[in-house]
């Protein structure tokens, strides 16, 4: 009995036992499942649709159709990108949505061609431009060059070694578009091209997509793919505890080809602490999440080689490194790990601790240098730093300039701040930027404030650090200041007189008024009138009279009509409307000469309109009497050279 009596307590136990195992199995199941569903709706949230509208029916004259760029889409940790689910093109016409899978899908569809305007024909430059204006807004790769060769356009997308990607346009003798073509060969590309003009976009900023008709476009987002889901794996970091949880996430999308069907994934990692969720793109990334830092902090601190080693440990699970290269070392109160070498450029993982050894930040590198350790610095709340931005020449702060002088410039400050701060230099000259220098920062700068380019009287010269992005000198982090008067240049009456006669000429091409060119060119009578006005006695003078003595009114005034009848030429045949063409500013005012009555100058104004950005050269005389003009030119950027007459 005893016997039989201890079996039954041996299989009661047994059983309580393994019910006990099943409760906790299921108990845990039941939790991860739990979990699982927690992460899921958390990704579920963050799920969004978005619809970008590039070219919309009422803002240009070539299509009469919306087009539009629709995503379902989810950012998994990559900080310049979103990962798609589904991504559309859409043509929306009289409430019809045609989908397509790609934007050269749509700009070659039969669809695109008859919702084109029947009043649209692609005969001239500009009709090709106006075109390509659609394409580039679909399709922002779509920015190189135009030819027509017979009854063909080509609109060139891209080039790989000789290999083209362009759209092939045929049109009737009417100009109408009959048959758009991508395609991926090579192409004979003539060595006169149109250039990368690109319209403004045709988007209206006011306009938006109807609540119908995002829901209709939503409809077709969800049946361009068959399914989606969110695949989980526990990721164990041996060093890592506490309540941070990590777990290696892959978002799987199934979807229909043309082969059948297809399964495409992008990997991700989630990061669980107790009820909060965060996404970051790979493992690589973790070392420098909040949360893990957080967590290393409560766990280690980084006192000496023993402690170092034990975290290095850590850090080969989350980013293996090589082992030829593989160290540590301490510099000032920052580790640096090192996970790869590549001749003697060093990249790792950088960890800053406080003075106790508890770790505040961390951070990766793909070169461990000064900039970097300074950028690991800044970091401290408790550093402090300077960004030295100092004036070395000239030492005064207050200097007086001749217009025909030059006044070397050289700054300084400390390049290992700047660069690890993301900021530029720029000059600031009476409250506007005059330049810039930017990139990876070198001290000292240096650089020349030429007194021709300024007028007579008091300047502020600014040489400011601002950061990347940043155009307000108002913001600036360091300032450095010359008090700048210049004397023996262009007074600013001289300037207004300048800017008047600018708009001047401007008002000639305008009108087509020849003759009125003609009267501000100087005449043989005005150029003895000059010789005789000079008085001083110098080198320079003499040089002076001598070449004015020689030179040819006739001539120059041929020379002016001349070039004034190609631009005008030149406008018609672009199509240019001249009235929309205004005097922006000086390209520059250089001083060739200066007497007491007299002021020779080589002005370059600047002109613009939507469709141009161009410059005329003048040499200039500035008399008691007015402006005589010796040279009237325009240059490159204004006219191509088949219109300048060599």
């Amino acid at each position: 009995m005893s016997i039989l009596k201890s079996e039954k307590s041996s299989s009661s136990k047994t059983l309580f036992f393994i019910l006990t195992a099943l409760i906790i199995v299921s108990a845990q199941v039941l939790f991860a499942e739990t979990e699982i569903e927690k992460a899921e709706k958390y990704l579920e949230k963050k799920i969004k649709q978005e619809e970008y509208v590039w070219v919309v029916a009422d803002s240009q004259r070539v299509i009469n159709a919306d087009i539009a760029e629709a995503k379902l889409a989810i950012n998994l940790g990559n900080k310049y990108s979103d990962n798609n689910i589904a991504s559309l093109y859409f043509i929306i016409l009289k409430n019809n949505f045609y989908p397509f899978k790609t934007a050269d899908e749509l700009l070659q569809s039969d669809e695109f061609i008859k919702a084109l305007n029947p009043e649209f024909t692609l005969k001239t430059e500009d009709d090709a431009v106006m075109l390509r204006s659609v394409f580039y807004a679909t399709d922002k790769e779509t920015k190189s060059k135009i030819f027509q060769k017979n009854d063909k356009w080509f609109i060139i997308r891209q080039s790989w070694f000789g290999e083209y990607q362009y759209f092939e346009i045929t049109t009737s003798p009417e100009g109408k578009i009959t048959e758009i073509t991508y395609r991926e060969t090579e192409l004979e590309v003539p060595e006169e091209t149109m250039g990368m003009t690109v319209n403004t976009v045709f988007k209206n900023k006011d306009y938006k997509l109807s609540k119908k008709a995002k829901k209709r476009i939503a409809e077709i987002l969800h049946k361009s793919y068959e399914s989606y889901k969110f695949d989980f794996i526990p990721l164990k970091i041996t060093g890592l505890k506490g309540d941070l949880k990590l777990f290696e996430g892959k978002l799987i999308i199934t979807a229909q080809n043309d082969y059948g069907t297809s399964s495409s994934g992008y990997d991700f990692i989630l990061i669980k602490n107790k009820d909060e969720y965060e996404i970051i793109q790979s493992k690589d990334n973790l070392t420098e999440n909040k949360r893990v830092i957080e967590a290393f902090s409560k766990i280690y601190v980084i006192r000496n080689e023993e402690d170092a080693e034990k975290f290095e440990k850590v850090l080969d699970e989350i980013k293996p490194a090589e082992q030829n290269s593989k160290k540590h070392y301490l510099k000032d109160n920052i580790w640096c790990f090192v996970r790869e070498k590549i001749f003697d450029d060093e990249s790792g993982i950088l960890v800053l601790t406080d003075k106790k050894g508890k770790i505040l930040y961390i951070e990766s590198f793909r070169e461990i240098d000064g900039e970097a350790i300074m950028k690991m610095k800044l970091q401290d709340p408790d550093f402090k730093f300077d960004y030295a931005l100092k004036l070395e020449e000239p030492t005064a702060k207050q200097i007086t300039l001749n217009a025909k002088d030059a006044l070397p410039v050289k700054v300084t400050f400390n390049a290992d701040i700047v660069n690890a701060k993301g900021l530029y230099l720029a000059t600031i000259v009476d409250g506007k930027m005059q330049g810039f220098s930017a990139g990876d920062m070198e001290s000292p700068y240096t650089g020349r404030l030429e007194g021709k380019y300024f007028d007579n009287g008091k300047h502020s010269v600014k040489y400011v650090l601002l950061q990347s992005g940043e155009k307000d000198p108002a913001e600036a982090a360091a300032v450095a200041e010359i008090e700048l008067t210049v004397e023996g240049g262009i007074t600013a009456d001289e300037t207004r007189q300048l800017e008047d006669f600018a708009k001047n000429i401007l008002e000639t091409l305008r009108t087509e008024d020849i003759k009125k060119l003609s009267s501000y060119i100087v005449t043989e009578k005005q150029i003895k009138s000059i010789i005789a006005g000079i008085n001083e006695n110098t080198p320079e003078a003499e040089e002076i009279k001598k070449g004015l003595s020689e030179k040819d009114p006739q001539k120059i005034t041929d020379n002016a009509r001349t070039m004034f009848n190609n631009i005008s030429d030149f406008f018609k045949m672009k199509k240019l409307d001249v009235k929309q063409i205004k005097f922006i500013d000086y390209r520059s005012k250089d001083q060739n000469a200066t007497f007491s009555e007299f002021k020779f100058l080589s002005v370059s104004f600047i002109y613009q309109s939507d469709k141009l950005v161009g410059i005329i050269n003048c040499d200039l005389a500035l008399t008691p009497q007015g402006i005589f003009m010796f040279k009237f030119k325009p240059s490159d950027r204004l006219l191509p050279k088949e219109f300048m007459g060599y």
